[in-house]
């Protein structure tokens, strides 16, 4: 059985994978679907950089805001339960 994490990444993969892949994707992200989605990326964002440190307190923007950013709303557009996003 593959698992999700030995998929190739698209940016990263070759054809005959990319080429079956990225239609698929492109769907979900025509420009009136990412516009849709702007104030809850917004949103989103606020909620992370809340999360952090205040005071001078030291945090690293990347690891705490970059990246989960987009996992966490490509699993709220899957239907990922949020109790399950972190896997």
């Amino acid at each position: 059985m593959r698992r999700v994490q030995d998929a190739p990444i698209l940016a990263f993969a070759d054809p005959p994978v990319h080429t079956v892949q990225r239609p698929l994707l492109s769907a979900g992200f025509t420009p009136n679907r990412v516009e849709s989605m702007a104030g809850r990326v917004r949103e989103a964002a606020r909620g992370l950089v809340d999360a952090l440190p205040r005071g001078g307190g030291r945090f690293d923007v990347v690891s705490q805001v970059a990246n989960p950013l987009p996992m966490q709303i490509i699993t709220e557009m899957l239907g990922v339960p949020e109790a399950d996003r972190e896997q």
